[in-house]
């Protein structure tokens, strides 16, 4: 090989490189864009949908705990009130957060579960449903935040954690419903 095939060598492998790193720059810039227009999807209602689902779960312990009927409907129609938001920020992001929205939609029926059980609100099958719920909620936290933060939908484990703990909530509930009728 002589001095001037190396420099063409050289120069061949340089230009590969140049090209190899231009692809790569605009990949970045490419995945980059697309994860800030996702954050910026959820950016709007993420902190909101947060807060909700929390005043949720804490309204529907509150009417539990409630001592009277007049402290259970108050604490009730604030419960449905926050789950009407609640309902509402799902399905402005249901595609934003797509896989996860069964799980918004099962918290929001906790405080018509807690109603069934109006005369029974201070019994185990309340209890639990407050303690799945709660489960739920933090498993909706974990993926809502961890979707936020990577910039990309609900990975898989998160999508099948919530969906399973969203069952489990539902078909609770339902058991609930036939055994206090």
């Amino acid at each position: 090989m002589t001095r001037e095939d190396a420099i063409l060598l050289a120069a061949g492998i340089a230009a590969v490189a140049s090209v190899g790193g231009l692809f790569i720059n605009a990949w970045t810039a490419f995945v980059s864009e697309r994860r800030n227009a996702y954050r910026s999807s959820l950016q709007e209602s993420f902190l909101e949908l947060g807060q909700v689902l929390y005043e949720v779960m804490a309204l529907s312990s509150k009417m539990r705990k409630s001592n009277s009927d007049e402290a259970f409907s108050a604490a009730r129609e604030q419960a449905e009130q926050a789950a009407k938001k609640a309902d509402e920020l799902r399905r402005k992001l249901m595609y934003a957060l797509w896989g996860v929205e069964d799980g918004i939609k099962q918290i929001v029926w906790v405080p018509t579960c807690i109603s069934l059980l109006k005369n029974h609100r201070k019994g185990e099958r309340a209890k639990e449903i407050l303690k799945k719920g709660t489960t739920l909620r933090l498993s909706l936290d974990k993926a809502i935040r961890h979707a936020y933060l990577s910039g990309k939908p609900p990975g898989l484990l998160d999508r099948v954690l919530v969906k399973w703990k969203a069952r489990s909530l539902r078909v609770y509930c339902q058991n609930s419903k036939q055994n206090s009728a």
